[in-house]
């Protein structure tokens, strides 16, 4: 389930219900799509903290600010904290997503 937000500590509050690999200021996430793809896009979402994103398997196309940018597989991108982005799996994925504070 995605929501639209302009209100940074969803993310936060996102990650911090999710299994943690370190503490608070690193969280990584290991990203499997169920389906083949979504229909749509995740709605817009902005966030306080850094965002990173690594593709193993699959394909997502990745909107950061108003430019489009297609992930394959061993191909990663950093989305800067205060930055809006959404993204549409294309295809099966796999990889991980990892956040962490403007502190780290």
């Amino acid at each position: 389930m995605h929501h639209h937000t302009n209100n940074p500590s969803v993310m936060q509050e996102r990650f911090s219900k999710m299994p943690l690999h370190d503490s608070g200021l690193f969280v990584i996430r290991r990203l499997h799509t169920q389906t083949e793809k979504t229909s749509q896009p995740t709605p817009l979402m902005r966030s306080t903290i850094h965002s990173f994103i690594f593709i193993t398997k699959g394909e997502t196309l990745v909107t950061i600010g108003e430019k489009n940018y297609l992930f394959k597989a061993n191909e990663c991108a950093v989305i800067p904290a205060g930055q809006f982005f959404r993204y549409v799996t294309t295809t099966i994925v796999r990889g991980i997503w990892a956040v962490f504070t403007p502190i780290f």
